[in-house]
């Protein structure tokens, strides 16, 4: 009876069936003529001139900048982005020679050697590298968020505000610190913390408070004097920021939270068994963002009509589709109810596809068909990347029916029964050599073709007496 039931899902499209591929890292498309060096250098460059041609519409130079206090200046915006620029071109630096890195190493680079106190050496050396890349990740991170909420404030007195609570926060961090380790008081510190307030309370009686998203509001909605959590910060840019941005940040944790992971000492292990393309992943992950800061800067200063550098940036990120598909198939897969998933690393089929009310992001409540991954857990839920379509369900339902009418005309199954059949089908294939197929192990491809040839052999003699049934019919 199960070689019946297996025999009905080998009558069908085997095409249906692929193997998991690993998402790669998105990572921009440089420029026919920028390929002389690495990747990862040619595209520091790129953004180092994209940023240099950006300080032309900023009337800050240099010595101004560090001289001058930011809040209090005539000009808090060009005070801001000059500063965003610098930490492009520190993040780019930074890109630069860990691109160089890479490509010096290569040439003696050899995993495949190495023993077990090698390889963790090698780890190790990698990830030192990978956690001095996040820095800057993160950074980028935090300046995209800024950026794409003074798209709605983007007017001076939202900028000097800006200013001045981080230059509050830091002032009150200064005087707390003295008065814990110290026991005093720093006066001076008491009257620029003084003044703070009144330049920050005066300005706040001419702000919206729906466009400051950087500060805290007490219950009444009114605003505080505190900044506001970067939680609170990501969660506000993220509505409002179109599909491109959102694909190249994806959610807070995993960009603002994966990148602090490297950042500060944890209690998980780190990942192992690392290479030189994992050290490359961040260096473009970083161009990236980079990129994607510069041209925020260029939309804010409003110099749409540049040419040179900065346009290339701006052709590079509109052209790029990777990043969009990866997020559609990341957040919107086509997965629907009924389907056959693999859902981790275990076989399953979807019950129920939920969608976000605020995104539309899709995740989906699946029941695993050949084992309990834990102990009593027959249903999970899983997001969208953590899920891979093997077999459309209603097509493999629709053929099951018209097979099993064929068998028996008179036949009225259940739709449980129907799904029971498949699931059975579905289970046995994977037993037989889908499982490593759709892993990606070795072996797999070869291992379920023999099966499926296997079983055509002794479901040969249904067909045939299917298709001599039908032509007496005629």
């Amino acid at each position: 009876m199960t070689d019946c039931r297996a025999g009905i899902i080998l009558l069908m499209d085997k095409d249906v069936t692929k193997p998991i591929e690993k998402d790669k890292p998105p990572v921009p498309k440089v420029e026919k003529e920028l390929k002389d060096r690495s990747p990862g250098d040619e595209l520091a460059r790129l953004i180092i001139k994209a940023a240099a041609q950006l300080r032309k519409h900023v009337k800050w130079s240099d010595d101004s900048y560090h001289m001058i206090y930011g809040a209090s200046s005539g000009d808090p915006k060009g005070y801001y982005l000059y500063g965003v620029l610098n930490e492009i071109e520190k993040a780019c630096f930074s890109m630069m020679q860990a691109a160089d890195w890479v490509q010096e190493s290569e040439e003696s680079y050899n995993p495949k050697e190495f023993n077990e106190e090698e390889q963790r050496i090698n780890d190790n050396l990698l990830h030192s590298k990978i956690d001095e890349l996040s820095l800057w990740e993160r950074k980028m991170t935090e300046l995209m968020v800024a950026l794409v909420g003074f798209r709605e404030a983007n007017e001076e007195k939202y900028y000097r505000h800006y200013l001045a609570v981080h230059e509050l926060q830091n002032l009150t961090y200064s005087q707390n610190d003295l008065m814990e380790y110290y026991g005093m008081r720093s006066e001076n510190y008491a009257y620029q913390q003084q003044e703070l307030y009144d330049l920050i309370d005066g300005i706040s009686k001419n702000l919206d408070v729906n466009k400051t998203w950087y500060v805290k509001k007490n219950r009444a909605g009114k605003l505080k004097r505190g900044l506001e959590n970067f939680n609170a910060c990501f969660e506000y840019a993220f509505e409002i920021m179109e599909e491109q941005l959102r694909a190249t940040l994806r959610t807070q944790f995993l960009s603002f939270g994966s990148q602090s992971s490297h950042i500060h000492v944890g209690t998980a292990s780190d990942e192992s068994n690392l290479d030189l393309e994992n050290v490359s992943a961040h260096v473009g992950r970083i161009g990236m963002l980079a990129m994607h800061v510069a041209v925020l800067v260029k939309e804010l200063l409003g110099a749409e009509g540049d040419k040179g550098a900065i346009e290339t940036c701006s052709r590079i990120i509109n052209e790029n589709d990777y990043p969009l598909n990866l997020h559609r198939r990341r957040t919107n897969p086509d997965v629907i109810i009924g389907d056959f998933v693999v859902a981790g690393r275990d076989l399953a089929q979807v019950i129920n596809v939920n969608v976000s009310e605020k995104y539309g992001f899709k995740s989906f409540r699946v029941r695993f068909l050949e084992r309990e991954p834990l102990p009593g857990l027959t249903e999970d839920e899983f997001v969208g990347e953590h899920i891979r379509k093997i077999f459309r369900g209603k097509d493999l339902i629709k053929q099951t029916v018209e097979m099993a009418k064929k068998i028996n005309p008179d036949a009225k199954p259940s739709e449980e029964e129907i799904n029971q059949l498949m699931c059975e089908g579905v289970v046995l294939e994977w037993n037989n050599g889908l499982k490593e197929y759709a892993l990606n192990q070795l072996g797999g491809k070869e291992k379920l073709e023999a099966f499926r040839r296997e079983m055509d052999k002794k479901v040969a003699p249904i067909k045939n007496f299917l298709e001599k049934t039908d032509k007496d019919s005629d």
